[in-house]
């Protein structure tokens, strides 16, 4: 997971501070405030749900 959740924050991070200026014509400073809240919560679920286990008693091995 966290792999996934590097290579997802920054760019999120990025995304959320850029549409918080553009949206609501705010300060550079409030959109990384915003973006760096937003962006890796974002992230770490993205990350969790791309790396989830599959529930026990599915296995589809044959056997």
């Amino acid at each position: 997971m966290s792999i996934v959740f590097f290579v997802l924050a920054v760019p999120l991070f990025g995304l959320f501070s850029l549409l918080t200026v553009l949206i609501f014509r705010t300060t550079a400073e409030w959109a990384v405030i915003l973006g760096g809240f937003v962006g890796p919560i974002f992230a770490a679920v993205i990350a969790h749900k791309a790396t989830r286990r599959p529930p026990r008693g599915t296995d589809d091995s044959e056997e």
